[in-house]
């Protein structure tokens, strides 16, 4: 019982923290009216009235990742599908923070350092997420023998791998709805991996 209280208190921290990034982001897409949803990224808020705030969201973001991985970590076994797994969400983890210290530019340019390795960041984050998800469906299914699981992150995966695809080969006028949607899917998946302590503390 005391071994799954950490994990069990990590995930509630996770929450909140992904719970403070969503407001922070529903804030911006209510109150910054000088920004277009539809072809401006959402890492874009940084630029212009109370930008600074946006950075603070990405780095809460890690934050959460953070904390949800130490949580999974010692609530799973150890097996190389689980390592390997956690591999990637450890990459994804370190990408997203990477994000919120590195200010992004225009999508249109013209582009700093500082743009380019938040660009650079953004995408191996984007990349690594379903890669962590393709990993953790076949744990469910070859290592714990769940049909459900296994389906349900696999559905995460080709459908975060979709959005990956689409969002980079959108046109530019369309990149910032084409970002929403993949990391729609991206958190959708992100709340039900972060949820697995919460889950196997219950079912023991």
């Amino acid at each position: 019982m005391e071994r799954n209280k950490k994990p069990v208190l990590l995930t509630f921290l996770s929450f909140i923290c992904i719970i403070t990034f969503f407001i922070i982001v529903t804030l911006f897409h209510l109150f910054r009216t000088d920004h277009d949803p539809i072809s401006q990224t959402m890492s874009e808020y940084t630029i212009g009235p109370f930008g600074f705030f946006f950075p603070i969201a990405l780095l809460i973001l890690g934050l959460s990742s953070l904390l949800s991985g130490v949580a999974i970590r010692i609530i799973l076994p150890t097996t190389p599908l689980t390592k390997n797994s956690l591999r990637a969400f450890q990459l994804w983890t370190i990408f997203i923070t990477i994000t919120g210290f590195f200010p992004t530019d225009y999508i249109i340019g013209p582009y700093s350092f500082s743009g380019i390795m938040h660009g650079v960041a953004s995408c191996f984050a984007f990349l690594f997420s379903p890669i962590s998800l393709y990993y953790i469906s076949q744990f469910y299914r070859k290592e714990v023998g769940s049909t459900s699981d296994h389906y349900r992150y696999q559905v995460y995966f080709y459908a975060c791998l979709t959005g990956f695809i689409f969002y980079i080969i959108s046109p530019l006028g369309y990149k910032g709805i084409a970002q929403r949607i993949f990391l729609g899917i991206i958190i959708i998946a992100y709340i039900d991996l972060i949820s697995i302590p919460l889950r196997t503390v219950n079912n023991n």
